[in-house]
């Protein structure tokens, strides 16, 4: 049951990262296809990741406060980081 769920938990939070580094605001340069791929796969894995993935919820955490008390997301840039880019939707 406990490997059921965090092979669950792996999976959803893989998917999440990279769904999240493919939607972001990507500069010209970096908006090629293989470019966006190859970032989402490696923001997927910094959400696995035990030591990064606490920082990417903590974030995730900060945006839904952000939306919650309605503050401006510009001023609360480091919430909406992404591997290279930000993505300024809550989830």
């Amino acid at each position: 049951m406990t490997s059921n769920f965090f092979s669950f938990f792996v999976g959803l939070s893989y998917m999440y990262g990279a769904q999240r580094q493919w939607k972001s605001e990507n500069r010209p340069s970096r908006d090629l296809f293989t470019e966006r791929f190859a970032l989402s796969l490696i923001n997927g894995a910094l959400y696995v990741i035990p030591p990064f993935s606490i920082f990417k919820f903590m974030s995730l955490l900060n945006r839904i406060e952000i939306k919650y008390k309605g503050l401006d997301p510009t001023n609360y840039k480091d919430s909406y980081k992404e591997f290279f880019t930000y993505n300024y939707n809550t989830f």
